[in-house]
């Protein structure tokens, strides 16, 4: 009888243990189905803001291009500054944007979008020619004789203007040189 007590109690303590390892596996699958269900509701979150985001974007660029339309160029430059600051300007934005801002008189920012513009030879030469006409009316002479040399290569050679944007790399260089010289 003591054998068999001993035996009922270690069958007792087997049965006991092996409750508390399924327990133990129940409560690490619940933390784990947690985790699960935490992750996916943080990943459907990231992606709901993403949308969100991407809306926003397409929203801004569609009002900047409708204000653009319309001629409200200050209001549309408003606009581009934000989108220009984050990256998020596609050629044409970048072509509308630069126009706003030469028209709004901002010319650090036209010089901006065209020099993103320009990035990658994504433009033409009417662009290299307004990025180097904004540079020159900055007063940056050295960088605008560069953009006009650039352009003056980008020209075919029968083309008629291109004495004139000779005359442009020397008044550009003219004016670097001046604006190096002491004011008495």
């Amino acid at each position: 009888m003591g054998d068999r007590s001993s035996s009922l109690m270690k069958n007792a303590d087997t049965q006991r243990s092996k409750l508390k390892m399924g327990m133990c596996q129940v409560a690490l699958i619940t933390k784990n189905y947690r985790l699960q269900l935490i992750l996916i509701a943080i990943t459907l979150q990231v992606l709901q803001q993403n949308s969100a985001n991407a809306q926003s974007i397409a929203d801004r660029r569609n009002q900047a291009m409708q204000l653009y339309k319309k001629g409200s160029y200050i209001e549309a430059a408003a606009i581009y500054t934000s989108m220009l600051q984050s990256g998020k300007l596609k050629n044409r934005d970048l072509e509308s944007a630069a126009d706003c801002f030469l028209r709004s008189r901002q010319l650090d920012k036209a010089a901006e979008a065209l020099e993103k513009l320009l990035e990658g030879n994504r433009a033409d030469r009417a662009h290299l020619l307004l990025y180097a006409k904004t540079l020159q009316h900055q007063r940056r002479f050295s960088e605008a004789a560069l953009a006009y040399k650039r352009y003056f290569k980008a020209q075919k050679k029968k083309d008629a203007t291109r004495t004139q944007t000779e005359q442009e790399i020397i008044r550009c260089l003219n004016g670097a040189s001046l604006k190096r010289l002491p004011v008495n």
